[in-house]
């Protein structure tokens, strides 16, 4: 998932909710969502670095305990109050940043 900015990532959380590791640009709302447990941010466009990350991924041990992270975390957003109060705290995180 290679970009430039990225508000939310609900293309993100829905992979995520599917068992599916991301990998992901390190970019906007991305860095909120995908970790380590889930799968890989990249920073910049470095296609080699994207496609050594994919074929990591598809290492039988890796992709089984990144999926299990994946459907983990994408539960933090599946809630409505949840995701609510997550996006808040994202948000009062960028207001500190600011002062």
């Amino acid at each position: 998932m290679p970009s430039k900015y990225e508000g939310f990532g609900l293309s993100a959380v829905e992979m995520l909710a599917l068992r599916k590791p991301a990998i992901a640009s390190n970019v906007g709302g991305l860095k909120d969502i995908i970790n380590n447990d889930c799968g890989k941010l990249i920073d910049g466009f470095d296609a080699d670095e994207y496609v050594e990350t994919y074929f990591k991924l598809l290492e039988p041990e890796v992709y089984k305990q990144k999926s299990q992270g994946a459907l983990l975390t994408s539960k933090k957003f599946a809630n409505t109050k949840r995701f609510s109060a997550n996006f808040m705290n994202i948000y009062m995180e960028a207001l500190k940043c600011q002062n």
